[in-house]
């Protein structure tokens, strides 16, 4: 008897242990689910898996290899596991501080809002410098200074703050000067604007037109033989110019200020050449629909539900496009802001990037930045029994030329391998790992190591949320 209670209690104390162990897995397991804020990671972790003499016989192998460029075969259009890049430009008019912290606390953090939940998207703004505009009352808009006075600085601690933290990314010309009265820009109010943002350390790569004939500064589209004929930004003798100072290692995209009704793009990046002989990086924004021979701009918040529809992401998807959309997204006009319509068309977004991670949604800087290195960058590859090895060279940018790359410039750059714990990545001659992410087949069959994408960020950064 003894021994059967004995033996009892025995299988009872394994019995016991099982469970516990089972449950600690269980509890590993939820451990490793990725954070609200945090996309699903589906590639591999595993770290690299090859000998210092496969390692030796690969480098030398790299001295020999010929210099392949963005367009070879065996580079991903996007990044693992993407198949479309999105992101939404907008402008910042009639923009107060209320109405910005409010949207983007929605559209960037995880925090409870008016809107409801926010959606955690990597979603970027615009600010003004000036506010010349009789249109709307300059006191109450959101610009860096106070009305057209460099040495009057309004906002300017907090537009520093939105663009530190990335919730801004990109300038709206050099602000409002739609003016009934004539224009009140002037070159001296560039020179004067560059020094303050220099010195704020404030240095967009993004420039977006904005307004009436009266904002001169423009420069994105001019054409003698349209409504742009007024754009005066870089013409080298006229008193509005300003590319040689905005262009001179600081502006590197501007918008192409014309309508347009493509959703989606091959490619998102052109070359403009300046009547000052200059040269920059041109992009189109989807703005409107014709509606017959009329233009329907859609580019306001309670629009964006004719912006952002299942059939045009699924298109976006299958045809494995960018897509850069226009508006308004921080308007205090109460009758313009967001419904539940567009609520839920920005939820179906959020979706597409946390749930079927299919459309990378990111800011408009990175996603311009992406493209351009995607298919500029040089790099050699070789493979040697199973093993491969990547050196990634220069961005042969033929705008801004040639330059070694930043590792934030490669960011999602994703090879074809064909084992991915046997690939070694180079950045010139320093051996990447802990920035590389090691990913299983997607939909082509193939595996591949991508340049890690940015960390997400779904703090919430607003101030001045009333």
């Amino acid at each position: 008897m003894k021994k059967s209670k004995a033996l009892l209690f025995a299988v009872l104390l394994i019995l016991l242990a099982v469970i516990g162990y089972f449950i600690k897995l269980s509890c590993d397991k939820a451990s490793k689910v990725p954070a609200e804020s945090e996309p699903v990671d589906t590639a591999g972790t595993e770290p690299e898996q090859l000998s210092p003499s496969e390692l030796a016989a690969l480098e030398g192998a790299l001295a020999d290899a010929p210099v392949l460029t963005g367009d070879s075969v065996g580079l991903r259009k996007f990044p693992y596991p993407y198949k479309a890049m999105l992101c939404i430009i907008s402008d910042c008019d009639s923009t107060t501080i209320q109405t910005f912290a409010r949207v983007h606390r929605y559209l960037n953090s995880f925090e409870d809002t008016p809107y409801g939940k926010g959606l955690g998207l990597d979603i970027s703004d615009s600010f003004f410098v000036y506010n010349g505009s009789n249109l709307d009352t300059a006191e109450n808009l959101m610009s860096y200074c106070a009305g057209v006075d460099p040495d009057s600085t309004k906002d300017a601690d907090l537009i520093k703050h939105y663009y530190d933290c990335g919730w801004i990314d990109s300038i709206h010309a050099f602000g409002d000067f739609s003016n009934s009265a004539g224009s009140m820009f002037s070159r001296t109010l560039a020179e004067r604007a560059w020094e303050l943002l220099d010195q704020a350390g404030i240095t967009p790569t993004v420039w977006i037109d904005h307004g009436t004939y009266t904002n001169v500064q423009n420069f994105g589209a001019y054409n003698p033989n349209n409504a742009s004929s007024y754009q005066m930004g870089d013409n080298p003798v006229s008193p509005y110019y300003h590319t040689d100072l905005s262009l001179n290692g600081r502006i590197k995209y501007v918008w192409y200020s014309r309508h347009s009704d493509a959703f989606g793009q091959d490619y998102p990046l052109s070359i403009r050449q300046l009547r000052d002989g200059k040269s920059v990086w041109s992009f189109q924004r989807y703005t409107s629909e014709m509606l017959g021979s009329e233009i329907d701009w859609n580019w306001r918040p309670n629009r964006i539900h004719d912006q952002i529809t299942p059939e045009r992401l699924d298109v976006l998807e299958e045809q494995g496009q960018y897509a850069l959309i226009a508006n308004h997204l921080t308007v205090f006009q109460e009758d313009e802001q967001f419904g539940p319509e567009d609520l839920q068309a920005l939820e179906l977004l959020a979706s597409r990037y946390y749930d079927t991670q299919t459309i990378l949604v990111a800011r408009t800087s990175r996603v311009l930045d992406y493209a351009l290195a995607q298919r500029y960058i040089s790099f050699k590859l070789v493979e040697l029994d199973g093993a491969t090895a990547i050196q990634l060279l220069n961005i042969n940018d033929p705008v801004g030329g040639e330059h070694a790359p930043t590792l934030d410039e490669l960011r999602g750059l994703t090879f074809y391998v064909a084992d991915p714990v046997r690939t070694a990545v180079y950045l010139g001659t320093e051996r990447l790992n802990a920035e590389l992410t090691r990913n299983p087949a997607d939909e082509s069959g193939r595996n591949s190591v991508s340049i890690a994408w940015f960390a997400p960020d779904t703090k919430d950064y607003s101030l001045d949320a009333r």
